[in-house]
C-alpha cells in the first residue's frame, strides 16, 4: 500500500528473492509446501497452467485492463540449486532497473538517490526465525531491511490500522467464498481499519470480479470466477506467497475412536468421535 511498492515490477522482484526451498530444507525439515494460490488446495485455485475454459472466458472480458501475464502460465521462483540464486538476483535487478532504480555501491537507489528500505513487522520469535533469511536475500541486492518485533497488542493495533511496510500473516479461505471477499480485496476495504485488505489493493477489475463471485448463480460459475480472481491476484504480486502444510498432523488417545474419513471442510470432525 506504500508508494515504493506501487510498481508491480518491484513487487515481483521481491517475490523472486524469496528462497522457499532453502528455508524448507534448513528450517522446516522439508515438511512444508510452497503456497501458489490464495485459495490453496482445492478446485478454487487457478493453478499454474495457462487459463482455459470458463476461467479464460472471464479473463478475456478484461484483456487490456489486466496484465498480459494473467493469460500465461504462472510460476514462482524455484531455488533448485546454487545457480538459481544468481539467476533470480539478476532478474530482480533487471526489474528494479525497469522500475527506475539503480544498483550502485552495493545499494538499491530510487530515482531520487535514496536507498530502498523495508521494515518487516513481526509479532514473536517465529517471525525472527523465518524473517532473517528473507532479510539476508533482500540485502544482497542492496535493500536495507530490518525486522521490528512488537508485542501482540501493538501488533494487532498496527495491523488493524495498516501501520506497517511488510508483515507476515496467515490467511484462510472458505470452500464456498462469498461476500467476505470484499474484506480481502475490494477498494472499499483498502483503508477501512480492521479490514483484511492488508496490501491496500484498489483495482476496479478486482472489485467487479469480487461482485461477480458473490452473485454467481451456480457452483460451476463460482469456481470459474474464483479461479479468475486468484489468477489476477497472483499475477499482481500483492504478497509474497510463503508456505503451508499439505497434511494435518494430530495425535489422539487410543480409547478415542473416529470414522476412517472426514468431510474436507472440517479437517477433523471431532463431533463424530466416540470413546470405546
Amino acid at each position: 500500500r506504500l508508494a515504493k511498492f506501487s510498481d508491480w515490477r518491484v513487487r515481483k522482484a521481491l517475490t523472486l528473492l524469496f528462497d522457499f526451498e532453502s528455508m524448507n530444507r534448513t528450517l522446516f525439515y522439508g515438511l512444508y509446501t510452497r503456497t501458489d494460490s490464495y485459495f490453496e488446495g482445492g478446485e478454487l485455485q487457478a493453478g499454474t497452467e495457462k487459463p482455459d475454459g470458463r476461467m479464460l472466458e472471464i479473463l478475456e472480458e478484461y484483456r487490456g485492463k489486466v496484465p498480459d501475464s494473467v493469460f500465461e502460465a504462472f510460476e514462482l521462483p524455484l531455488y533448485k540449486d546454487a545457480g538459481a540464486t544468481r539467476t533470480y538476483q539478476r532478474e530482480a535487478l533487471r526489474l528494479f532497473r525497469e522500475a527506475g532504480y539503480t544498483f550502485q555501491g552495493g545499494m538499491m537507489l530510487d530515482p531520487q538517490g535514496r536507498q530502498f528500505t523495508i521494515e518487516i513487522l513481526g509479532s514473536g520469535p517465529t517471525d525472527e526465525r523465518v524473517g532473517i533469511p528473507t532479510i539476508e536475500n533482500f540485502q544482497k541486492v542492496g535493500i536495507l531491511t530490518n525486522l521490528r518485533v512488537v508485542d501482540t497488542a501493538q501488533y494487532k493495533q498496527r495491523l488493524d490500522n495498516f501501520d506497517f511496510e511488510m508483515t507476515m500473516v496467515v490467511t484462510a479461505q472458505s470452500l464456498s467464498p462469498g461476500n467476505e471477499q470484499r474484506e480481502y480485496w475490494s477498494s472499499a476495504a483498502a483503508d477501512r481499519p480492521g479490514a483484511r485488505n492488508y496490501s491496500g489493493i484498489r483495482d476496479p477489475v478486482i472489485d467487479e470480479i469480487v461482485e461477480r463471485l458473490i452473485r454467481a448463480h451456480d457452483r460451476d460459475e463460482l469456481v470459474a470466477v474464483t479461479r479468475a480472481l486468484d489468477r489476477i491476484l497472483m499475477s499482481g504480486y500483492y504478497s509474497i506467497p510463503m508456505w503451508h502444510n499439505p497434511d494435518l498432523w494430530f495425535a489422539w488417545w487410543t480409547k478415542l475412536k473416529h470414522p476412517p474419513t472426514h468431510p474436507i471442510y472440517a479437517g477433523i470432525d471431532v463431533y463424530s468421535w466416540w470413546i470405546e
